[in-house]
């Protein structure tokens, strides 16, 4: 007899052959196996699903919260992975992939990056029939899941097998096809700065973005462009508590931080990834959605050039620029400061290395579109630190950075620095 996929109820047995991985708050329990005769009235303890996708291997894929059904975010990601969604294709919250790994220990790894504190089913069918499942209950911090033993390697799932087609159930987005690959941060919902940054063989190794379409949530890799780690999102969440949600699932289990500035209030949140963990974030008072905005000027001048967006550490130039300086002082590498004092307009700013009263690099952003099609970066230092100018273009995903090295300090003239396209 042949089990059928129902409907979990309080009577249904585990079925045979089925690999079942539960979530906690705290971490992912070990996984068991279990075998029952099947028989006409026994049924699998596995919810009922579509197939959203198929992915190398005739590996079919549902996701599923509750009785809704997760569709597939066209994005054109490897054939061994896929992104999902419940509300919005510009909102998506799990990752799955089903890793070929039948060299390395003769198993198809499944891996489970689920970026939602909402109740999450994940299936995964092989050819053989053989299923693998996931259950996160609502509510907990976002899980990440990896089981290296999820399928054993066969004749017919070995790379000597031509990999089926990839399928999907989805709609196609307004920005399918290939994925872009950016910058090392990513700005969500116009107003948040997100970046992550992990340690690895005594070095810090910076995410870069994979670019997905909507503003609202974005996939890190590390190392290969073809194998994301990270996927996060920020939430709008003003009607229901006030705040925006911030969430983040990891598949790497390398020590790191991932850091996300408001750019409205120059709040910063920190959220550390833990060597050899994880566990992710799912913090629903990450940031107030009240901007703390000022009354504007009740007469004010028909052209106002509102006074830069000043924070601790970074200045927001032309709306557009987040500039930051690191400077190394005693062989320490630290952070300048911002000088809090309002220049006109907003293309300049001031930073200072420790005593604000005492200024040590003038800092400048300027627009150069009609003359080259670029904007213009310059800088005056009064030092002899050794220091990294950090710009980043929050409206193309751009980064660059420019080195002055110890015992001089030469001024910055970069005419081609960031197109303006």
């Amino acid at each position: 007899m042949v089990c059928r996929l129902t409907l979990p109820t309080e009577s249904s047995l585990p079925c045979p052959r089925v690999r079942r991985m539960q979530a906690s708050s705290r971490r992912p329990l070990p996984a068991r196996w279990v075998f029952v005769a099947c028989g006409m009235a026994v049924s699998c303890l596995i919810p009922t699903a579509v197939i959203a996708a198929t992915l190398d291997g005739g590996f079919d894929v549902s996701v599923r919260s509750g009785n809704v059904e997760a569709r597939v975010v066209e994005v054109g990601l490897g054939s061994d992975m896929e992104l999902f969604y419940f509300d919005t294709s510009h909102d998506p919250e799990v990752l799955v992939k089903v890793l070929d790994s039948c060299a390395f220990n003769g198993h198809r790894w499944v891996a489970v990056a689920a970026a939602t504190d909402r109740q999450l089913d994940v299936i995964v069918q092989s050819r053989t029939g053989r299923v693998w499942h996931y259950r996160a209950a609502a509510g907990h911090a976002s899980q990440s899941l990896l089981d290296i033993r999820a399928f054993l390697c066969t004749a017919s799932s070995s790379t000597s097998v031509e990999p089926a087609t990839k399928t999907r159930t989805a709609a196609a987005s307004s920005r399918g096809g290939e994925p872009k690959h950016v910058a090392a941060a990513a700005t969500l919902n116009n107003r948040f700065l997100a970046e992550i940054t992990v340690t690895h063989d005594g070095g810090d190794s910076v995410g870069v973005v994979t670019d997905l379409p909507g503003d609202s949530a974005v996939l890190f890799w590390f190392f290969d462009p073809s194998n994301p780690e990270v996927l996060f999102r920020v939430v709008d969440g003003c009607s229901l508590n006030g705040h925006w949600w911030v969430f983040m699932a990891a598949l790497t289990d390398l020590p790191g931080e991932a850091t996300v500035q408001d750019t409205a209030t120059g709040n910063v949140k920190r959220y550390t990834l833990s060597a050899g963990s994880l566990e992710g974030v799912a913090d629903r008072t990450a940031f107030s959605c009240d901007a703390g905005t000022p009354t504007p000027d009740p007469t004010p001048d028909p052209t106002p050039d509102p006074a830069p967006d000043h924070t601790a550490t970074s200045v927001v130039l032309h709306g557009r620029f987040v500039a930051e300086i690191e400077f190394t002082a005693d062989g320490v590498r630290r952070v300048a400061s911002v000088v809090d004092v309002d220049l006109p307009g907003t293309a300049s700013a001031l930073f200072h290395f420790g005593n604000p009263t005492n200024a040590e690099i003038l800092f400048k952003v300027l627009e150069g579109c009609a003359i080259n099609g670029q904007w213009w970066v310059f800088a005056a230092a009064a030092t002899d630190l050794g220091y990294t100018i950090i710009v980043r273009d929050t409206a193309a995903r751009g980064e660059k950075r420019w080195f002055s090295e110890p015992g001089g300090s030469p001024p910055l003239t970069d005419t081609y620095a960031f197109p303006c396209s």
